[in-house]
């Protein structure tokens, strides 16, 4: 498996969820906001990653509260990253070689391009850490089989 520099991040929609909603694991991804502010690591979120969180949080709670979870989320010292040809592609071989929703391709494919661990309690990223493709941080939040 490719090593990752050592404190670069990607969040996905579920480690994003998780603070936002005070769950299980939120106290790491909390740790990690405070290392990112402290310029001790670097966390990077895929526009992709914001798109999931606004379109769930209209479903659930209306326009007026994903507007506000957005903004909050851009205060946050992350690097919002757009999708560039590079991040693309790689989304395509994730999405090609594991079963995954187009999500969680485009964290993977922005976390390979960018040399960064993903943060999340996803299961679904179990088989792409297994094959040694990706490095995975999981927040202790993560289901249990």
């Amino acid at each position: 498996m490719p090593r990752t520099p050592k404190g670069r991040y990607v969040l996905d929609t579920y480690a994003i969820f998780t603070y936002l909603k005070d769950e299980p694991g939120a106290e790491e991804v909390g740790k990690l906001l405070r290392d990112g502010k402290r310029g001790k690591v670097e966390l990077l979120v895929s526009w992709v990653s914001i798109t999931e969180v606004f379109y769930q949080t209209v479903r659930r709670d209306g326009l007026e509260a994903a507007h506000a979870v957005a903004a909050t989320i851009k205060r946050w010292p992350v690097k919002l990253l757009p999708i560039g040809d590079k991040e693309a592609l790689s989304a395509g071989w994730f999405k090609g070689r594991f079963h995954l929703s187009l999500g969680n391709a485009f964290v993977l494919g922005t976390a390979k391009v960018h040399s960064a661990k993903v943060i999340t309690g996803d299961p679904e990223f179990e088989p792409v850490e297994e094959a040694g493709a990706i490095e995975v941080k999981w927040l202790s939040s993560k289901p249990k089989d």
